[in-house]
């Protein structure tokens, strides 16, 4: 089945063709780091828990097995921001707008801690987003 309009399919894609498609829009954006193949994997996998896509959905598209995929479910900073203005505001509820800043960031990264690893693994998740005319870039690993 052809994927002319489709960025994301079943059809297999070699190896060394994705590390390439990887590092050359890595390169092109700006975004110094390493990223491999997985770290699209991770983004899509969180992306589409932000978007409310069934985690078995998730896990079909994303090839992985039982429930690894979970490793991927992170609050967003709007889940974040809805939560703290509703625990400061009571029930008063409030625009998207109004709780995150929405404006469009060049470039920027973030550090987070994986809240599912004990204390004496905390492990540094980073965060790069890239917003450019036409695309946003989004990538969690």
């Amino acid at each position: 089945m052809p994927c002319s309009d489709v960025w994301y399919c079943d059809s297999p894609v070699g190896i060394h063709t994705i590390q390439f498609i990887v590092k050359r829009l890595c390169q092109s954006a700006g975004i110094i780091g390493y990223f491999t193949n997985h770290s699209l994997r991770a983004t899509a996998a969180t992306r589409l828990y932000e978007a409310g896509v069934d985690e078995q959905l998730i896990t079909e598209k994303t090839g992985h097995r039982s429930n690894a995929v979970r490793a991927y479910k992170r609050t967003s900073d709007a889940q974040q921001a809805s939560v703290s203005s509703v625990l400061h505001s009571g029930s008063k509820k409030h625009k998207l707008e109004e709780l995150v800043d929405t404006s469009p960031t060049k470039f920027k990264q973030e550090r987070c801690v994986n809240e599912e690893t004990s204390d004496k693994e905390h492990k540094e998740l980073r965060e790069f987003k890239l917003s450019m005319p036409g695309m946003n870039l989004s990538m969690k690993f």
